[in-house]
């Protein structure tokens, strides 16, 4: 089965915008995953029945570091 994966800074964001988009793939057969920070919307997309994989970003500022662990984070969220 084909998977996709949206990621955001926020849940917020994918309910609010991408919402109808990740519906639809999923009727068209995709399994749907969503990665980002775990806040309020969280638990209203996974009870849409989508996957949430957490992740750590930081969005108050730009730091090498942060964003290297965020890359490896994303690259094992691929392979796997």
């Amino acid at each position: 089965m084909k998977k996709i994966a949206f990621v955001s800074n926020l849940s917020w964001n994918l309910f609010n915008f991408r919402l109808g988009l990740m519906r639809s793939l999923r009727e068209k057969g995709y399994t749907v995953i969503f990665c980002a920070p775990p806040d309020n919307f969280t638990s209203k997309l996974e009870n849409e029945g989508f996957k949430h994989i957490p992740i750590k970003v930081d969005r108050k500022g730009v730091n090498f570091i942060k964003d290297a662990v965020l890359f490896f984070q994303l690259f094992n969220i691929y392979r796997n």
